[in-house]
């Protein structure tokens, strides 16, 4: 299937990219922005078990071009289980995901917590806990930095 925009064809799979970028930058931009349009981006994606839907590698890490709309992969990813929603702490220091599975600590989720390189928008593996239900979908950190909230669907 393709999307057609101003008489081009673009496929889905970028188009769908691209619109998460998009929606996860807003939160991102000012960490990374560095004066010549440029920010970092970070997209969960579902990693799925063998044979299921998902084909991410975790969360991936894109360079989003604001004057020209150019997203370009910029690192690695960084390999966690169903990333399904990522969060940022309000210092820019710490990003959180929830995993949106249903195997850990006697059938719940997990949240798990990344260290930010302030130069290169790198992530680094802190912890991961259980959030105390099963397939965790949105995290959200409060204003003062001390408390990460998850919902959990069971």
């Amino acid at each position: 299937m393709t999307i057609g925009v101003r008489r081009q064809a673009i496929s889905r799979r970028r188009f769908i990219g691209a619109s998460a970028a998009f929606a996860v930058s807003h939160e991102i931009r000012v960490m990374a922005q560095d004066g010549k349009g440029r920010v970092l981006a970070y997209v969960g994606t579902y990693t799925g078990a063998a044979g299921a839907a998902g084909h991410g590698e975790g969360i991936e890490q894109f360079e989003l071009n604001l004057h020209t709309g150019e997203l370009t992969r910029h690192a690695p990813a960084m390999k966690t289980p169903n990333p399904s929603w990522i969060a940022l702490h309000p210092s820019k220091k710490y990003l959180y995901s929830v995993n949106e599975v249903d195997d850990v600590d006697g059938g719940n989720g997990s949240v798990s917590a990344f260290a930010v390189d302030s130069v290169t928008g790198a992530l680094r593996a802190l912890n991961a806990v259980s959030s105390k239900g099963a397939i965790p979908a949105h995290c959200s950190v409060d204003a003062s930095g001390r408390f990460v909230f998850v919902a959990n669907y069971g």
